[in-house]
């Protein structure tokens, strides 16, 4: 389930409320369902849980801050090292082939 809409120019509320969304969250949400049950079951405390949680988006918000801080990589670069095959790659006016030797 999407929390958010498909891009920047789609909030998500034009097909769904946000009663709905917030209720999918309350109810379904994957994280709030296992950290419950890791608190029912004697696995962890909420205190851990929330400490756990501020821990990770501290990381996540450095590893963000880090990418950041780089130059764009060109449009030759982006898929280096990731193909090792030849795949071809077109954009209104650049066509790269990743994965030749």
């Amino acid at each position: 389930y999407r929390y958010m809409g498909h891009s920047m120019s789609d909030p998500g509320t034009s097909y769904r409320t946000r009663d709905e969304v917030q209720k999918v969250k309350e109810e379904r949400d994957c994280i709030t369902k296992l950290s419950a049950r890791l608190v029912a079951e004697g696995l962890a405390t909420e205190a851990e849980l929330k400490d756990l949680e501020k821990k990770t988006n501290k990381e996540v918000d450095k590893e963000i801050a880090a990418v950041e801080a780089h130059e764009p990589i060109s449009f030759e670069e982006i898929g280096t090292d990731i193909y090792d095959v030849p795949v071809t790659v077109r954009s209104c006016d650049h066509t790269v082939i990743y994965g030749s030797k």
